[in-house]
């Protein structure tokens, strides 16, 4: 009886870990994932510098269990919000090329977007019939950390 007092004691003293004490043993993020609108997240990763390197928009079920390939959409107009919240068409800069990525890939059939070139940023869209699987934001000259 008294082992398993013992036990419980010290399983019940155990506590989660905070994000402040994450942040003491390992430092700031490399990624950290916002909710942006309910069920579409924004998965940011950063430079060494602490800059925005790049951007991930994705259904959030992402986030809650390793879900790739990505099978859930968004629409293609909420997503075009989201972007243009992240990364306003007057901070892109220049659009120098756009591009139709028309691949097949089996067994999801995920592979085909666009893909437009900015001055400052290049902005990837994974695209399904009608619906958006993710849209991929990259600063250019800004590296992430690894």
């Amino acid at each position: 009886m008294k082992v398993l007092t013992a036990v419980l004691l010290i399983c019940l003293s155990v506590n989660a870990q905070s994000r402040e004490d994450l942040h003491k043993r390992y430092g700031a993020p490399i990624i950290e994932t916002f909710a942006a609108r309910p069920g579409v997240a924004v998965t940011v990763s950063f430079a060494e510098t602490g800059e925005v390197c790049e951007m991930i928009v994705h259904p959030q079920s992402l986030t809650s269990a390793l879900d790739y390939p990505i099978t859930k959409t968004m629409q293609s107009k909420e997503l075009t919000e989201i972007i243009d919240e992240l990364v306003p068409i007057s901070q892109r800069g220049k659009l120098l090329r756009g591009t139709f990525l028309n691949l097949i890939c089996l067994p999801l059939d995920n592979c085909g977007g666009v893909m437009a070139s900015y001055e400052r940023v290049t902005i990837l869209r994974k695209e399904a019939v009608d619906k958006e699987r993710y849209a991929r934001i990259r600063w250019k000259g800004i590296t992430c950390r690894e």
